[in-house]
């Protein structure tokens, strides 16, 4: 028990490399004790080796069927892996039974939003009590009354997210983002320029950016935004498939196709790029190249539920109905949850 503790703590800490090596050790004396299986699977899940954590979870609650812990842990890992039901199911059983405190109801509460369940999200959340000056908790609630049609009320949970402040940057994103989803495409606006200092590959802030600005009928500012992010990153891909996409939805075909074709030059296996360039080549009537992009997608992300099912509309105006059904059914894997396959 004490090397397993050990173990945990390692985990606990992020030290991961000094926890596999000890896991190691632990793993060649006690290899059949269920704690062993129960470790590796908290191991791999630190590691993002969500297929492993799941594996290993799911043969420990087979032996230790009544520890609770495992099915938050399993919710957890099934939620990183976007399989929402099935970690509803684990996750509610750990609240249910009260374990893993606040962590686990959050994040109950997320995959309850996620699943557009915001009356359950919310009676997983309870009501605010003393600690409702935290930003991230104020989302979500201001999330969850947003989807029950309470846009008042979702509003003021927003200003209280932006009046209370957060060094995260997600945070921020995320109360731009519930701006911008009520409607208050100014307040958006000013969440997201006094975010500064940033780390998003994905330029969620660009994005949300843009939008709220051609929303706002502001297209010049959308394409400054845009210019500006490709000026900071000349050899991004992510930069151009972004910006590809801005110049397609304003009708910009030739600049869209310049853009794309340059983020999928940088990455040939870049999703965004090969994605947008795909739906680009179907606006403009040339299926035979969009099913060339959408191939190489695929092959390089075979679970891409978007791709699996803009290539199914391929296949079904070409007749090509062998192709078609295993496409709908890997898109339908990949996101039980989505309405698209």
């Amino acid at each position: 028990m004490a090397r397993m503790n050990r173990v945990s703590a390692l985990i606990d800490s992020r030290e991961l490399d000094e926890a596999r090596e000890r896991f190691t050790d632990l793993q060649s004396g006690f290899g059949g004790h269920p704690m062993v299986r129960f470790l590796n699977g908290r191991l791999a899940y630190a590691s993002g080796d969500y297929a492993l954590a799941e594996s290993e979870l799911r043969e420990y609650l087979a032996d230790i069927p009544n520890d609770i812990r495992g099915y938050a842990l399993l919710g957890a890992v099934n939620f990183s892996q976007n399989h929402l039901r099935q970690a509803e199911s684990y996750l509610s059983q750990a609240v249910r039974n009260n374990v893993g405190g606040n962590a686990t109801a959050r994040l109950l509460a997320e995959t309850r939003l996620r699943l557009n369940k915001p009356a359950e999200a919310l009676n997983a959340l309870g009501q605010p009590g003393a600690d409702g000056a935290d930003p991230s908790l104020l989302v979500m609630y201001g999330r969850a009354q947003l989807g029950l049609g309470n846009t008042a009320a979702a509003l003021e949970f927003f200003e209280q997210g932006a009046a209370a402040g957060s060094s995260s940057t997600a945070v921020g994103l995320s109360i731009a983002a519930g701006f911008f989803a009520a409607g208050e495409n100014d307040r958006a606006i000013e969440v997201l320029e006094s975010i500064q200092d940033h780390d998003d590959a994905a330029y969620r802030r660009e994005a949300l950016l843009i939008a709220a600005h051609i929303r706002e009928g502001n297209t010049a500012e959308a394409l400054r935004v845009g210019g500006d992010l490709l000026k900071a990153n000349p050899e991004d891909p992510a930069a151009y498939a972004l910006v590809g996409v801005l110049q397609q939805s304003l009708g910009d075909f030739v600049a869209a196709r310049t853009a794309l074709e340059r983020a999928v030059e940088l990455d040939p296996a870049h999703q965004a790029g090969l994605y947008a360039l795909s739906r680009l080549e179907i606006i403009e009537g040339n299926t035979v190249a969009a099913e060339r992009q959408l191939v190489t997608l695929l092959d390089a992300s075979p679970g891409f539920m978007p791709g699996l099912v803009t290539l199914a509309g391929i296949n079904l105006r070409n007749d090509q109905l062998a192709d078609l059904v295993p496409r709908i059914d890997a898109a339908i894997a990949a996101d039980d949850s989505a309405l698209a396959p």
